[in-house]
């Protein structure tokens, strides 16, 4: 009788439970997969108007997805023209790089007041504008723009357990 009791609730169970929604951006040929869930921050290129939407993905819907910034802004999959891949260790690599360039600034800067000597040196612009330079560059490497529609697809996947 209790086997039975647990099975039976079991299954009443079950048949409220519903999947999370995933947003998945796919190249068709290969495979590279990104995934978005919602709270998962984004960036569109939307046309009609031509928008930048950046925010965090809320809603997820079979043809509708929503941004969620200031304000909602309910978009087609259909309308979404290129999504902003972002990859995280360049933006951190940059970001790194560039606190070391000003550091490195300040504390050269600091040691040429201390020994009184001309405070803008050409090895204070060569060591820390390189640190600087670098970082600037890994920051660019910091996110891919996809253009949707030949050779990316945007699909939203449901799976709800019955």
């Amino acid at each position: 009788m209790k086997t039975f009791l647990l099975w039976l609730s079991l299954f009443l169970l079950a048949g409220s439970v519903s999947g999370q929604k995933t947003m998945l951006l796919e190249r068709i040929g290969t495979h590279r997969r990104h995934w978005y869930h919602a709270g998962d921050p984004v960036k569109f290129r939307v046309g009609m108007p031509d928008t930048l939407l950046t925010g965090r993905l809320g809603v997820l819907d079979s043809g509708w997805v929503t941004v969620e910034g200031m304000r909602s802004y309910p978009v087609k999959t259909c309308d979404i023209h290129s999504v902003y891949v972002k990859f995280s260790s360049p933006r951190r690599a940059g970001k790194i790089l560039m606190i070391a360039g000003a550091g490195i600034f300040s504390i050269i800067g600091i040691n040429h007041l201390l020994n009184h000597e001309k405070l803008f040196s050409p090895d204070m612009f060569l060591i820390s504008g390189g640190c600087v330079a670098a970082g600037a560059i890994s920051l660019s490497f910091g996110q891919k723009r996809c253009k949707v529609g030949d050779r990316w697809k945007i699909k939203v996947l449901d799976i709800n357990i019955r």
